[in-house]
């Protein structure tokens, strides 16, 4: 298992100060760091994933500068040091 970095938009550090700016967790892939970071901070969950345990809309995840939709977050195999990036999505006029 890889370790992994996550970086958390201060949208989400807002709700609750106690969610750090990077968090470090292990796993194979995007999906299983995702899980990590939930299983650590399980109140996120309810942000990031939707009730079919789906990214949530307008939640991006973003591996080594790259988006991943939700679909690749299990195909999305994780190296030793990679970065994965939580952003909120804007939409609007």
């Amino acid at each position: 298992m890889a370790h992994v970095s996550i970086r958390l938009p201060s949208v989400l550090r807002q709700l609750d100060s106690t969610y750090p700016c990077e968090v470090e967790v292990e796993g194979e892939t995007a999906r299983d760091a995702l899980r990590a970071l939930t299983t650590r901070h399980p109140t996120l969950g309810r942000h990031l994933f939707d009730e079919r345990d789906a990214l949530r809309e307008h939640v991006l995840c973003v591996h080594n500068g790259r988006q991943l939709r939700e679909s690749s977050l299990d195909a999305a195999t994780l190296g030793e040091g990679d970065e994965l990036a939580i952003m909120q999505a804007v939409s609007g006029g």
